[in-house]
């Protein structure tokens, strides 16, 4: 258990959310520095947050491989994640 101190006083953090919190920005920034786009950064962590990352990393593949056909990655990456949202 981690404590912090804020403008309320010291209030403890699990130590599991700052992990996920970590690997919510790693991949939300692998994805922007993949797709090119930091416009969409926010939306990625929620990519991050809500799909399993087996879901997102094969998304990433099928969208960078549409690139090579004429598709725009960033725009395809972006339908397929929403379609695939519970």
């Amino acid at each position: 258990m981690q404590y912090n101190v804020n403008d309320n006083g010291i209030s403890k953090t699990n130590y599991n959310d700052n992990v996920k919190a970590r690997k919510i920005d790693e991949i939300a920034d692998r994805l922007v520095s993949k797709l090119g786009n930091p416009a969409a950064r926010r939306y990625y962590c929620l990519v991050a947050w809500t799909l399993p990352q087996n879901v997102i990393e094969n998304n990433l593949e099928i969208a960078l491989t549409a690139k090579r056909k004429g598709s725009d990655p960033k725009r395809y990456f972006t339908w397929l994640c929403q379609r695939d949202m519970p």
